[in-house]
């Protein structure tokens, strides 16, 4: 498991939900392997180049998405909505990039690419690992609810 990247993503994911949600969020102690629990919802993925390779992905159900979305956006927005797509999509943009400056001080950079999302309830997201990956599973709690971000690196 990559700790350094793992530790940056809790890292930015709770300056992010302060700064951008005015919430704080707690998580639990990365562990190897997918998240459980969470099937169904939105995922965001957005994809690594450069020192690390790899992806980081965002969970969670719609309920959760809505609210997030509606906290961000200071307006209430509608269920499986472009808001809430963008919305979710943009709150793991910046937890990326944040990250990424967490990382870039203690290992090499890493270029990362605009979000992909995925809605429904019977999906699964699959990334072929070859044998030096690393899945490193993370979940969060706050005031209205939980989400997971899977760190997924070579």
């Amino acid at each position: 498991m990559n700790t350094v990247l793992a530790d940056s993503v809790i890292r930015a994911t709770k300056e992010i939900f302060k700064s951008a949600m005015r919430r704080s969020v707690s998580s639990t102690i990365p562990a190897e392997g997918a998240l459980s629990g969470l099937s169904g919802g939105i995922s965001v993925e957005i994809t690594m180049i450069g020192g690390v390779t790899g992806a980081i992905i965002f969970k969670c159900s719609i309920e959760i998405a809505v609210k997030m979305a509606s906290q961000i956006l200071g307006t209430a927005v509608a269920a499986n909505s472009d808001e809430m797509v963008d919305a979710i999509a943009e709150l793991l943009n910046m937890i990326v990039g944040s990250a990424k400056t967490y990382y870039s001080k203690e290992a090499d950079s890493f270029n990362f690419s605009i979000p992909t999302s995925i809605i429904g309830q019977d999906y699964k997201l699959h990334i072929k690992p070859n044998g030096d990956d690393t899945l490193a599973a993370i979940a969060f709690e706050y005031s209205d609810g939980s989400f997971g971000i899977e760190v997924f690196a070579r």
